[in-house]
């Protein structure tokens, strides 16, 4: 897959979070400003692997001991489009170039979050596994959780696979 993103997603490399999930961003009571924090992770990344780790992180319902992977919500999420509209729109708006070329900037957004999507379960598979084998418990089974990730990165797999065949076809026909 690194092969892959280094092929059709160079050019999309912007500064990250890398860790955006929904306890890393607070809202100030005082002024309604959002504030991101827990910088650690932080460094450049394509743009639509930050985006994917915040929307596959909410498709996670997590309890005390277990953690609910919603599969709707990960083969489908409805903030994915608004997010990716809010994206482009604040991007074009702070590079001062018009929206006419928009609706297609919002469609190939759409497309790199979907091919990091299953790459984030990936990560977190990876981090929880290693946690598990330091014996970091806290009253959960990490290596369970480690194994849900890897399952919803197998099943997501193939998506980013005809993701890159498409976009990568298409950029070999000149389009």
């Amino acid at each position: 897959m690194e092969k892959w993103t280094n092929e059709i997603f160079e050019d999309t490399v912007v500064f990250c979070h890398n860790d955006l999930t929904s306890a890393n961003i607070l809202e100030l009571n005082s002024n309604d400003e959002i504030m991101l924090i827990d910088w650690e992770f932080a460094s450049y990344n394509c743009r639509g692997y930050d985006l994917a780790m915040f929307l596959s992180e909410t498709a996670i319902a997590r309890g005390i001991v277990t953690a609910q992977i919603n599969e709707k919500l990960t083969e489908n999420h409805p903030n994915l489009r608004g997010f990716c509209e809010a994206y482009v729109d604040s991007d074009n708006k702070i590079r001062n170039r018009s929206n006419t070329r928009r609706r297609s900037q919002i469609l190939t957004l759409i497309k790199e979050v979907e091919f990091f999507w299953p790459i984030t379960h990936l990560f977190w598979a990876c981090f929880l596994m290693k946690l598990s084998l330091i014996k970091y418990e806290g009253n959960v089974d990490l290596s369970i959780r480690g194994r849900d990730r890897f399952a919803v990165y197998f099943h997501l797999k193939p998506r980013s696979q005809r993701i890159y065949e498409e976009l990568r076809g298409s950029e070999l026909r000149g389009g």
